[in-house]
């Protein structure tokens, strides 16, 4: 249970830094005060997040669990990637 809050916690920190990079963006207002440096972070760091969370947390147990119900299943799925 830790790790799938682990997961929804890292999760809803990637969303909420896209909203805040996307308000940024087309609010005219904070445009004028938006910090390019700011800006590239938050979006950078939310797309860490998502890749982190996707191929590292959601991956690795896809592929156990693969592996323990067949080998043709890994093999036709998993092995043309």
């Amino acid at each position: 249970m830790q790790d799938g809050a682990l997961a929804f916690g890292l999760t809803m920190g990637a969303g909420m830094c896209t909203c805040l990079g996307a308000a940024v963006v087309f609010s005219p207002r904070l445009v004028s005060l938006a910090n390019k440096k700011f800006l590239a972070s938050s979006l950078a760091g939310a797309a860490g997040v998502m890749i982190y969370v996707s191929f590292v947390e959601i991956f690795q147990k896809s592929l156990v669990s693969t592996l323990f119900l067949s080998l043709p299943v890994f093999l036709l799925f998993y092995a043309p990637i």
